[in-house]
């Protein structure tokens, strides 16, 4: 039975950010074995989920003011 309505959105997006920090870790680190490659994926998909929070305005002037939420302050912002 397929998912469907939000939680299939949910699914569908949550598998897009996993197969992009997998390509990810195959382009920066091509040299690396598969199994150094996979194990990198997760936080890959951390740093994706973080850059695409910084969409959100409300949340980006909070990381460059330096005001965000507990983790926030460890992330040191570089967009423009």
């Amino acid at each position: 039975m397929a998912a469907t309505g939000a939680s299939g959105e949910f699914t569908r997006k949550q598998v897009g950010i996993a197969r992009r920090a997998r390509e990810r870790a195959f382009i920066e680190i091509p040299a690396e074995p598969a199994a150094f490659q996979e194990g990198v994926c997760e936080p890959a998909s951390i740093l994706i989920l973080l850059e695409n929070s910084l969409t959100n305005p409300w949340i980006r002037r909070r990381v460059v003011a330096g005001t965000g939420a507990s983790s926030w302050p460890a992330i040191r912002y570089r967009g423009g």
